[in-house]
């Protein structure tokens, strides 16, 4: 079922459509990294992106994907909020907004 609110559709869906031009994965300050980033947090540092709430970097898509991956940095989860939630989106959906479509699980 997809329902569209000023005009961006929204899906759930168990797997990542194949058409999909983005992929954003939230990303903690701390711990194990998500599957997906194939960056070690050195990497990602020096990229600038250090995983505090909100902020973002966009990689290039792993091999034998199509997808571009933007990470949003969470912060820590065991102090995520509905609002820290909702800012992450958005900076997650200001990084994407070039693109055509964007998948996450956040």
């Amino acid at each position: 079922m997809a329902t569209t609110v000023n005009g961006v559709t929204f899906k759930a869906a168990r797997t990542t459509p194949a058409a999909v031009a983005a992929v954003g994965i939230a990303v903690p300050s701390s711990g194990a990294l998500p599957r997906g980033i194939g960056q070690s947090r050195e990497t990602l540092a020096a990229l600038g992106f250090t995983a505090d709430v909100g902020t973002t970097v966009v990689l290039p898509p792993e091999e034998g994907s199509e997808h571009l991956r933007i990470l949003v940095g969470i912060g820590d989860p065991k102090e995520a909020t509905a609002n820290v939630l909702r800012n992450c989106a958005a900076a997650m959906a200001r990084a994407a907004s070039s693109h055509a479509s964007l998948a996450t699980s956040l």
